[in-house]
C-alpha cells in the first residue's frame, strides 16, 4: 500500500462585509429585484413562499439534533427536494441543486462543517437565482450567523460497518475581530473485495459471423487512499472583501478485476482474465475573490479560481492477448468571473455577468510501446445580462435574461469556435391562501465533455477499442418548467412539470471495422432527445415538529433519436417519513423501481431503493447509522443495442449500493463569546479528460 504524506497549503484572505452580505464572486445580498435582503421576520410558519424564493425557518429541534447542512435539509423534509446524506447529494426534482452559504457557492466539505445552530434561515430558489443563472436545479442558500471571536473545532468519522472503507475530516476555525484562520485536513480510504461484480453478455456481428463475449466478474479488490489539506485566512475590509485560499490533494486507486471470460470463436481452456488499473492524482487548487458593495446597493464581484491535476493511469489487461497501456496527463483549469448589479429603480434592477472557463489537457499515451499525444483545449465565455421587473410587488415578477455563449475547442490540429444566443424568461405569481406558481422557458447549448474530443484510440479487449470524436456538433437545447406550491400549516402540496429537448446531444456510437475485426466505440451527435416529467407530492405534518410524511407519484417519459429511435416511460411512487424528538432522529425513504433512457442511448433498469437513517445526539456528539437497501440484492441492469452490436449487463455491488451499513460520528466544539462565522470555499479538484477504456 502506498504511504501518503499530508499536504497542507497556506493562503491569505482579507474580508469585510455585513452579516447578510454574500461572499461568492457571483453572490451579493442584493436580490435582482433591487430590494436588499433584510432580516426576515420569523412567523409561525416553517415555510413561507415569497415573490422570488421559499424561506424556511429552521426550528430549534432541527438545529439542535442535526450535525451538518445535509442532515438539516433531510430533517426538513421538503417536497421535491431529495437529500442523500450518505453520499452528500442534494437534488430538486431530479436536477442537481447548488448549495450556498450566505449567497456564495459552497463545497461539500463546507456544508459538512456547517454548524446548524448558526442557521438563521434557509432560502430555496426553486426556479431561478439571479446570481447563479446556470443553476438549473435550483439554489439552496444557508443564511448563517457570522462569528468574530473564539473558534470552532469539528471532527467527523464515516466508517462502513461491513466493508473496510470510510472518510474522515478535522476542521478548525479561529475568529478574531476582522480576521479568520481556517485549517482542514481530510482523508478517505477503500480496501474492499466484493463477492460479486459486473456480469455481461456482448454480441458482435462481423462479416465472417457473430462473436459472443460473456463475462462474470469474480471477487476483485479495490485499494484507494486520498488526503487533502487546506488552510485559509480572511480579513474584513470596510466596504468589500479580498480573499485568497489554496489546497492540495493527493489520491491513489488500484483496481484488479478478476473475470471468467469467454468468446465463442476463441478456443481455449483458460477462461481467466485480469484487468488491473492503477491511477495516481495530485491536485493543487487556488481561489481569489474580491467583492465590493456600494451605497446605492449596487454590487461588484470579481474572482479567479483554478486548479492543476497531474494524473498517471496505468492499465494491464491479460487474456488471450495482453494489452499494457500508460497515460500521463497534465490538466489545467482557470475560471475568471465578473458580476455587477445596479438598482435602476425600486422595482427594476439590471445585472451583467461574465464567466470564462478554460480547460486544457495534454496526455502522453503508450499502448504496447505505441505512442500517441493528445492535446485538447476547451474555452467557454458566458456573457449574461438581464433585468428583473416587479410589475406587482409581492404578487408578480419576471426576469428577462439574455446570454451569449462563445465556445472554442482546439485539438491541436483544428480550432473551432461557435456562438450561441440563449435567452430565458423566469416568472413568479403569488396567489392567495399560500398558493404560488413559478415557471421558466429558455434556451441553452449542450456542451460535450472535453474527453470526448480526444483522437487517441484505446484498447478495451480483443474485439473492442474506444476513441473520441474531434468533430462534435454543439447545438441548442430547450427547457420549460412549471411549479405549483400550496403551503399550509398542515403541510404542503407541490406539483412540478418539465419538458426538455436537446437538439443534437452526443450518444455512444458503435461501428464495425472488419479489416481489423474490431468494434469501435465513439460518440456522435444524435437527432433529438426529449424528456417529459411530472411529479405530484404531498407533505403532511402528522405531529407538528415531530413527525412528517411525504407521498409522491412521478411519471417520466423520454424519447431519443440515436442510430435508431427509442423511447421509455415509467410511473412510480415515492414515500418518505421523518421523526425528530428528544435527541432521536429517524428518516426512511422508499423509491420504486423504474426504467430510464439516457441521452447517450443506454437504457437502465433501476431497482427499488430503500434508504434508512437513525441518529442520536447528546451534548456535542452526533451518532448516525445509515443503511441502503438493507438485506437486499438489487443489481442495476443496463442494455445497449445498435446495428450488429448489443450489450446487456447486471452490475452487482454488494455492501456498496445494496446491503450497505455505515456509521457516522461527528463532534463539534465552539469556544469564545460573540461568535461570528464565515467560510472559504475551494472546490475539489480532480479532473481528467482521459477516456477510461477499463470501465466498460
Amino acid at each position: 500500500m502506498k504511504t501518503y504524506l499530508s499536504y497542507i497549503s497556506l493562503a491569505f484572505c482579507f474580508y469585510h462585509a455585513s452579516a447578510a452580505e454574500a461572499v461568492n464572486v457571483f453572490a451579493n445580498d442584493t436580490v435582482v429585484s433591487g430590494k436588499t435582503l433584510d432580516e426576515v421576520v420569523v412567523t409561525g410558519k416553517e415555510v413561507n413562499v415569497t415573490a422570488d424564493k421559499m424561506i424556511i425557518n429552521v426550528n430549534e429541534k432541527i438545529k439542535k439534533y442535526s450535525h451538518d447542512g445535509y442532515s438539516a435539509l433531510q430533517l426538513l423534509t421538503i417536497p421535491g427536494l431529495d437529500v442523500d446524506p450518505i453520499d452528500e447529494l442534494v437534488s430538486s426534482h431530479g436536477s442537481g441543486t447548488l448549495l450556498c452559504i450566505n449567497g456564495r457557492q459552497a463545497s461539500k466539505d463546507e456544508i459538512k462543517t456547517l454548524n446548524p445552530k448558526d442557521i438563521k434561515r434557509i432560502e430555496f430558489y426553486q426556479q431561478f437565482h439571479p446570481e447563479f443563472p446556470m443553476a438549473t436545479g435550483g439554489v439552496i442558500d444557508f443564511i448563517m450567523r457570522v462569528r468574530d471571536h473564539g473558534g470552532m473545532i469539528f471532527g467527523q468519522a464515516n466508517e462502513n460497518l461491513n466493508r473496510w472503507s470510510g472518510n474522515d475530516m478535522v476542521d478548525w476555525k479561529f475568529f478574531h475581530k476582522k480576521s479568520e484562520l481556517g485549517i482542514q485536513v481530510s482523508g478517505n480510504y477503500n480496501h474492499y473485495t466484493p463477492s460479486r461484480g459486473k456480469e455481461s453478455l456482448t454480441q458482435m456481428t462481423f462479416a465472417d459471423g457473430m462473436v459472443e463475449k460473456s463475462v462474470v466478474t469474480e471477487p476483485s479488490s479495490t485499494h484507494s487512499n486520498g488526503i487533502k489539506g487546506q488552510v485559509s485566512y480572511i480579513y474584513r475590509l470596510k466596504d468589500g472583501t479580498l480573499k485568497l485560499a489554496a489546497s492540495l490533494r493527493d489520491a491513489h486507486r488500484a483496481t484488479r478485476r478478476n473475470m471468467k471470460q469467454q468468446y465463442t470463436d476463441i478456443t481455449t481452456d483458460e477462461t481467466a482474465a485480469t484487468d488491473y488499473t492503477h491511477v495516481d492524482n495530485l491536485s493543487p487548487a487556488f481561489q481569489i475573490q474580491y467583492n465590493q458593495k456600494f451605497k446605492n446597493k449596487a454590487t461588484l464581484k470579481v474572482g479567479l479560481s483554478g486548479d492543476y491535476t497531474s494524473t498517471d493511469n496505468d492499465r494491464d489487461y491479460r487474456f488471450v492477448e495482453n494489452y499494457i497501456s500508460q497515460a500521463s496527463e497534465k490538466y489545467i483549469q482557470l475560471h475568471p468571473s465578473f458580476l455587477a448589479t445596479y438598482p435602476v429603480t425600486k422595482n427594476n434592477t439590471s445585472f451583467l455577468g461574465m464567466n470564462y472557463f478554460y480547460d486544457k489537457s495534454n496526455t502522453d499515451y503508450w499502448e504496447n510501446d505505441n505512442y500517441s499525444l493528445s492535446e485538447l483545449m476547451n474555452g467557454q465565455l458566458h456573457i449574461v445580462m438581464g433585468n428583473n421587473f416587479r410589475l406587482i410587488p409581492n404578487k408578480f415578477r419576471f426576469t428577462l435574461q439574455l446570454e451569449e455563449r462563445i465556445m472554442t475547442v482546439d485539438d491541436g490540429a483544428k480550432r473551432t469556435t461557435r456562438c450561441f444566443f440563449t435567452p430565458s424568461l423566469f416568472y413568479h405569481v403569488t396567489l392567495p391562501h399560500g398558493n404560488s406558481f413559478d415557471g421558466m422557458v429558455g434556451m441553452g447549448a449542450y456542451t460535450p465533455q472535453i474527453k470526448y474530443y480526444t483522437t487517441t484510440e484505446k484498447r478495451i479487449d480483443e474485439y473492442q477499442v474506444i476513441v473520441g470524436n474531434p468533430d462534435q456538433k454543439i447545438d441548442y437545447s430547450f427547457d420549460t418548467q412549471l411549479t405549483y406550491v400550496s403551503n399550509h400549516k398542515w403541510g404542503m402540496v407541490d406539483v412540478f412539470a418539465m419538458y426538455e429537448r436537446n437538439k443534437r446531444p452526443i450518444y455512444d456510437n458503435v461501428t464495425c471495422d472488419d479489416t481489423r475485426k474490431v468494434y469501435v466505440h465513439s460518440v456522435l451527435n444524435g437527432g433529438a432527445y426529449d424528456r417529459f416529467l411530472i411529479n405530484s407530492s404531498v407533505q403532511l405534518n402528522l405531529i407538528p415538529k415531530k413527525l412528517k410524511w411525504i407521498g409522491a407519484v412521478e411519471y417520466a417519459y423520454s424519447r431519443g433519436h440515436f442510430a435508431t429511435t427509442d423511447d421509455c416511460s415509467s410511473l412510480y411512487p415515492i414515500t418518505e417519513l421523518t421523526y425528530i424528538d428528544k435527541g432521536l432522529t429517524a428518516n426512511a425513504k422508499v423509491v420504486a423501481g423504474r426504467s430510464v433512457l439516457y441521452p447517450n442511448g443506454y437504457r437502465e433498469k433501476r431497482p427499488v431503493s430503500v434508504r434508512l437513517n437513525v441518529g442520536y445526539s447528546i451534548n456535542n456528539w452526533f451518532f448516525n447509522l445509515y443503511a441502503l437497501n438493507p438485506f437486499m440484492k438489487t443489481p442495476l441492469k443496463k442494455t445497449f443495442t445498435q446495428a450488429g452490436y448489443s450489450e446487456s449487463t447486471s452490475e452487482y455491488s454488494p455492501r456498496v449500493s445494496y446491503n450497505m451499513f455505515a456509521l457516522r460520528v461527528s463532534y463539534r466544539f465552539t469556544y469564545g463569546k460573540k461568535h461570528k462565522f464565515e467560510n472559504v470555499n475551494i472546490g475539489d479538484a480532480n479532473r481528467s479528460s482521459i477516456i477510461d477504456a477499463s470501465g466498460r
